[in-house]
Order: C-alpha cells, then sequence, then structure tokens
C-alpha cells in the first residue's frame, strides 16, 4: 500500500476544516492577525498620541484657556493616520470624541452643556484628516514598497554584473543553453575557443553557433542533458586548431543547459608523452638479457621481474613475482645464503644514488645453478628514510666464472 505524504497534523487541520470545527467558536477569525505586533501597534500608537495631545492641551490651558480644545488632537489624529493610516486614524478621531463628550478635554469646565456644533466639526474634520492622513500613509508605503523594489531589482542587476564579470575572467569557457538549443549566453574564453565574436555565437542554435559541435557529438549529448537531467561530458577536438576540449554539460534552471570547456590539449599530450614513455620502458625492461627486479624489502615480496628470468633461470615470470623472500633464499647456493644476507644488510644502509654489488649461484629451474652479479640501488623510502624498496639488475656471469676457474686450473691468472 503506498504511504501518504501528509503528516498527521495536516490530516487533522483538513478533517477540522471539513468539519467546519478547524476554528475555536470562542477565537474570532482575525485573532490570528492580532497575535502579530505589526497589525496593532499602530491601534497603540493612536491611543498614546491621543493621551499625549490630552497631556499637552491641559498643560496649554493657562494659555489657551477653553479655546481650541481640538487644538492637539488634530495632530494626534494626523500622526495616528501617518503612521498607521485610516483605521488607526478613525480610532484616535473617536477617542478624542469620545473624550471630549465626557469633558475630559478641559477637566472641569463649569459649563458642562454639550457644543454639538464643535464636537461635529471635529468629527468632521477628524474623518477628514483621517482619509487624507491614510492617503499619505499608502503614498508612502508605495514608495516604500518602490524603494525595495528598486534596490532589490538593482541589487540582483549588480550580482547579474558580478556574476558575468566572474566569467569572463575564467579561463574555462562558458556557454548558456536555454531549452531550445540557442545560446543565450557565452563568456570570453568560450569567445577564444570558438574563434567568433559571442555577438555571433549569442543568438543562434548551438550547432550553428559553433559548427564542430554538430559534428562531434555535442548535440546529441546536449539532448541527452535536455531530456534526462543527467550531467555529461564529452571530449571534442576542434577539427581547425586541433586542440582538445574536455566538455562538460549540466542541466541548468528551465530546461536550458550549461556548459563548460576546458582545453585539455597539454594534458593530452602530457598523456600521449607519458604513454611513449611507458612503451619506451617497457621495450627496454623486456629486451634486456639481464634480470631486472624491484623488490618490497618491507613486505619481504618482489614487485616486479622482467622476462629475462625465464630465460635465464627457467623460472616463470608470473611465479617469481609471487615469491617471498625465502622463496629467493632457498634458490641461492647454500654456501652464498651468507653472503646474501649481508648484502641485504648493506643495501639497507645504501644512500641514494649508491650501487652495492655481489655475486652469488641461483639454482635453474633444472636444478643446475648460475653465478649472478646483481647491481642493486635505493628505489624508495619511507617517511623516515628507512629503505622501502630497492632496484637491481642480475646479469648471468657463468661463462666468467667458468673461464676463471679453466684458467686457474692452468696456472694462468
Amino acid at each position: 500500500m503506498a504511504r501518504s505524504n501528509v503528516t498527521p497534523e495536516t490530516k487533522h487541520d483538513r478533517m477540522l476544516a471539513a468539519s467546519g470545527a478547524a476554528r475555536s467558536p470562542r477565537e474570532p477569525a482575525t485573532s490570528s492577525a492580532w497575535r502579530d505586533p505589526r497589525s496593532w501597534r499602530p491601534y497603540v500608537v493612536a491611543i498614546v498620541a491621543v493621551a499625549v495631545a490630552l497631556a499637552l492641551r491641559w498643560l496649554a490651558t493657562p494659555l489657551l484657556g477653553d479655546r481650541y480644545p481640538f487644538l492637539f488632537l488634530f495632530a494626534a489624529v494626523l500622526f495616528a493616520a501617518w503612521v498607521g493610516g485610516l483605521g488607526p486614524a478613525l480610532l484616535a478621531t473617536n477617542c478624542g470624541t469620545v473624550l471630549h463628550v465626557i469633558g475630559a478635554v478641559n477637566g472641569e469646565r463649569d459649563d458642562a452643556r454639550l457644543d454639538g456644533v464643535a464636537t461635529a466639526a471635529f468629527l468632521l474634520l477628524g474623518i477628514a484628516i483621517s482619509l487624507l492622513g491614510a492617503g499619505l500613509h499608502r503614498a508612502r508605503e508605495r514608495e516604500r514598497a518602490a524603494l525595495a523594489a528598486y534596490a532589490s531589482e538593482h541589487a540582483l542587476h549588480r550580482a547579474h554584473a558580478r556574476t558575468l564579470d566572474v566569467l569572463d575572467t575564467l579561463t574555462d569557457g562558458f556557454i548558456a543553453v536555454d531549452r531550445d538549443g540557442v545560446v543565450t549566453y557565452a563568456n570570453a574564453a568560450a569567445e577564444h575557443i570558438a574563434r567568433r565574436p559571442r555577438g555571433v555565437l549569442v543568438g543562434q542554435p548551438c550547432g550553428d553557433a559553433i559548427p564542430a559541435f554538430a559534428t562531434s557529438g555535442v548535440e546529441a549529448a546536449l539532448r541527452r542533458v535536455m531530456s534526462a537531467g543527467v550531467s555529461v561530458t564529452v571530449d571534442h577536438r576542434h577539427p581547425e586548431t586541433g586542440q582538445w576540449f574536455q566538455l562538460k554539460a549540466h542541466p541548468a534552471p528551465e530546461g536550458g543547459v550549461s556548459l563548460h570547456l576546458r582545453d585539455v590539449t597539454a594534458n593530452r599530450e602530457r598523456e600521449r608523452e607519458l604513454a611513449e614513455s611507458r612503451r619506451l620502458l617497457e621495450q627496454m625492461t623486456e629486451g634486456t638479457p639481464d634480470i631486472l627486479y624491484r623488490y618490497d624489502v618491507l613486505a619481504e615480496r618482489t614487485v616486479y621481474v622482467n622476462r629475462a628470468i625465464e630465460e635465464l633461470l627457467g623460472r616463470s615470470r608470473e611465479d617469481m613475482q609471487r615469491a617471498t623472500s625465502r622463496d629467493w633464499e632457498a634458490m641461492v647456493h647454500p654456501e652464498d645464503r651468507a653472503t646474501v644476507r649481508g648484502a641485504l644488510e648493506h643495501i639497507a644502509a645504501l644512500a641514494d644514488g649508491e650501487i652495492w654489488s655481489y655475486a652469488y649461484r641461483m639454482r635453474h629451474a633444472d636444478g643446475s645453478y648460475r653465478w649472478m652479479r646483481s647491481r642493486v640501488t635505493v628505489f624508495a623510502r619511507t617517511a623516515d628514510g628507512r629503505v622501502a624498496e630497492i632496484l637491481g639488475i642480475a646479469q648471468d656471469i657463468t661463462f666468467a666464472r667458468e673461464a676463471e676457474a679453466v684458467l686457474a686450473r692452468h696456472g694462468m691468472p
């Protein structure tokens, strides 16, 4: 059964809404709005403004007497309208009217008769001031919104300009393509790579803007990115310059594609040179008649041995690369094993570039022994300077040793 993505709280709210009980009868529809201080703060300001106006009018009583009872209240209404709009201004008007009616404007008056004309005039003028102030408030809010929109648009424009400046400083090419395959932007590096001005590139289909893309599989890669929404990497060789570029296509917003082009000609050339060097080294090591080997002293195993070992000792190259130090020692003539051990101890103290040479006998696969002379040097060291690997070359000197023995038997030096 498919699991619903709706949370329990959402289900509960929907059930309450459907049953008409989503809101408590005791909670009015606008109660949530009053939880926001921005909604009720202007009304508090209006009440405070009226209170301040009354206090100022009371302080001015010795100077004004009973004249101009609404002088400061007009200012309070205008201030409330400026701060909060029509609602707070009407609240200030009503508060001022009520307080005037109950005699709170002038304090204790000898004549308690209600001045209906003055009150009506204040009420009407208060409403007019409220409407005027509300208009000013709306105009100010519109101005604020316009300034905010302008600032936001200006910030976006500056950010966009900075982005374009950054893209133009990149050494890699960058091309933006929309969902229709039309180039919408190309930086300076892309202009150089395409060898066409960006004014020609922008506004054209990618294949027309850079014709080489149409025949190198780039367009097919773009279609795959647009259809599958996956990133694709393509190696592209420029037909005119012979340069190699690595093109990475990534999905962009609204179905477009972002193309990143990097000149990898130097990398390709290095890879070619490295491959040639490896091939040359392999030919040299495999073609030499002597045994070339690389031995891990710490792990006591053979890392590499060439095929000469098959001809000189009749042993499989694969078997000897799996051979341990004990296997090698077992093939050494018993009388020469001490010589080999001593040589290994001396090799552990070799300086870089120093070569140590020693002779010993090795058993052939047919059981006979062959005289070998090894020349060994340090190939790698550990972080603390110990010898980790050695590189050696073993030469078959059996014929020379036998010749020396024959000469010795005949008394010849």
